[in-house]
C-alpha cells in the first residue's frame, strides 16, 4: 500500500471522502489553496488512491475516493492518532 507523503495527502483524503471533491470545494470549505491541493490531486491520482469523477457545472473537476484510497486514509488514519 502507498505510504501518504505529507498531511496534506491524508487531510485530502479525508475531505474527499466527506463530499469537499473538487478544488473550488477545496478552497471555500476548507480553506486550501489551488496550488497546493493541484499537485497534491496529481500526486494521490498517480499513486491510485482517487481518480478523477465526470466534470459538473462549469467543468468542475470532481474527485473521487478509490478503494486503496479509502484503505490508504484508515491506515495513515490510524498510525497518525496512535503516535
Amino acid at each position: 500500500m502507498p505510504t501518504l507523503t505529507s498531511s496534506l495527502d491524508l487531510f485530502l483524503l479525508g475531505l474527499i471522502q466527506s463530499g469537499v471533491d473538487t478544488p473550488y470545494l477545496l478552497r471555500e470549505r476548507a480553506r486550501l489553496s489551488i496550488g497546493a491541493t493541484l499537485p497534491a490531486l496529481k500526486r494521490l491520482e498517480g499513486m491510485r488512491l482517487v481518480a478523477r469523477g465526470l466534470k459538473g457545472q462549469r467543468d468542475k473537476q470532481q474527485f473521487v475516493l478509490l478503494s486503496a484510497g479509502k484503505r490508504a486514509l484508515k491506515t495513515q488514519l490510524d498510525r497518525f492518532l496512535e503516535g
